[in-house]
This record gives C-alpha cells, structure tokens and sequence, in this order.
C-alpha cells in the first residue's frame, strides 16, 4: 500500500532529534577513532525484559554502543516506568539512552481529515460494517535505562 506523506508527516523535529544524536555521537567517536566495536559487541542482544522486546536495526545498534561506551555488560534496557513497576528505581543522576519506538497512525489528509482505506474505488469496510482507514508507521524518541542503572532489579 502505497501512503501519501504530508508536511505533517514529516516534521516532527523532537522525533528526528534522536536520530541526529545518535549521529553526532557517531561522527566524534569516528573522528576520535573510539569505536566501541573495536572492543567487539555482546553476543547477546540487547533486550526489555519487561516488555519482551529483542532490539533490533537503528535500536540495536544504539544500545551496544551506549553499552560500550558506558562499560555496561547487562543486555537489559527499561523505561523508567517499567523500572518502577517492576519495583526499581533508577540512580540519582544516571543519564538515559533515546532510542526510537515505531508505533501506527492514522493517515490524515491536507484538511486533517482520515483518509478511508480504498479498495477498487470503495472504501473498505470491516465486519461490522465501519470504514477502516489509512494506517501509516510513525515513531516517538523514547528513554531506557540499562538495569546496570536501576537499584533493585
């Protein structure tokens, strides 16, 4: 399926930020010549024991670098929230790591108006009868903790 992109769509500067973060910290470490991979990642993936998430593309690659770059060998990242519902707390002063959380949305038109799915010129309707309409992927900056960074985990 094809999405149309709106100006909407693509300007949400707080989202790229984390994307431009995690490029300006490439870019001093490559210019520093302090790759963390000259140590060699974990084998182990990093992952949310809370949600269950394995991270992966952008994530994955952000995570074993922070990891490296922190000396944290537990494979195990959280938000703060799940920190906390799990009966932990995050250290006073620890600095989180932003990694990016894809999530779907409604597609909107040029009048912020949902845009019906269309299927040979009909819109599609589901079993109860009600249009279904246009979904597209998005994503929100978001900030885990390894649990290296939690007490009480």
């Amino acid at each position: 399926m094809a999405y149309k992109q709106t100006e909407k769509s693509n300007s949400n500067t707080k989202d790229n930020s984390v994307v431009k973060e995690y490029a300006d910290i490439f870019i001093k470490a490559l210019e520093e010549e302090k790759l963390p991979w000259s140590k060699g990642f974990s084998v182990v993936k990093p992952f949310n024991p809370s949600s269950g998430t394995e991270y992966s593309g952008f994530n994955y690659f952000r995570l074993q670098f922070s990891a490296s770059a922190q000396n944290f060998e537990d494979p195990r990242w959280m938000t703060f929230a799940q920190a906390s519902y799990l009966g932990g707390h995050v250290q006073k002063g620890e600095k989180g790591t932003r990694i990016i959380s894809p999530f779907k949305t409604l597609d909107l038109d040029e009048n912020n108006k949902l845009i019906p799915l269309m299927k040979d010129g009909k819109p599609v309707v589901d079993d109860e009868g009600k249009t279904v309409f246009q979904q597209r992927l998005a994503f929100k900056a978001i900030t885990v903790f390894n649990v290296e960074q939690i007490n009480g985990i």
